[in-house]
């Protein structure tokens, strides 16, 4: 990674591939995507998750390029 890129678009794109082929994926999870899940953005563990991912590969992130 290099020194100059901005850790938080890299997190951003990675995040953002990661959506895409969990998007493709969950069809074999036994039930598509609906918008049942949406509800599930209500709930506070959801955002604790959230947060914790991006606070942990932040963390990462910057120790690496450090």
């Amino acid at each position: 990674m290099p020194a100059s890129a901005n850790p938080f678009t890299v997190i951003a794109i990675a995040y953002l591939l990661g959506i895409i082929a969990c998007a493709l994926l969950a069809p074999g999870a036994g039930r598509p995507i609906g918008l049942v899940d949406a509800a599930l953005l209500k709930h506070w563990p959801i955002w604790a998750l959230a947060v914790s991912g991006v606070g942990s590969q932040l963390g990462y992130l910057l120790g690496y390029i450090a």
